[in-house]
């Protein structure tokens, strides 16, 4: 991904997703790090990169630079996706435009 929220399931809810990502993160850029596809398995561990510029999630531009690590695999049948599942970072993700205070580790 992605971003902190996944897509609801079908074709109609992957573009619900994008569109709102793209208007929260206008320059977003997804980066492939790893493509590995196996039987009727396709893996893919990515870099999302962006700066938020729109309103995302309901939350209001930060102008924040974002850089988030993810990984997802599809499953296809008869040349369609018929599963998916997701491993974003939601956490550093929200973190990074300021949505949630960063962890305060203790020594």
């Amino acid at each position: 991904m992605d971003g902190a929220a996944g897509p609801s399931p079908g074709v109609a809810g992957l573009r619900d997703y994008y569109t709102q990502l793209r208007q929260g993160f206008p320059d977003m850029r997804l980066a492939s790090e790893d493509l590995i596809a196996e039987g009727e398995k396709v893996a893919n561990r990515y870099t999302f990169y962006g700066t938020h510029r729109g309103e995302y999630l309901g939350i209001a531009p930060t102008r924040k630079f974002v850089v988030s690590p993810g990984m997802v695999i599809h499953h296809f049948q008869g040349g369609k996706c018929v599963e998916t599942w997701q491993s974003p970072d939601g956490l550093g993700f929200l973190t990074q435009i300021g949505a949630i205070p960063p962890l305060a580790l203790k020594r």
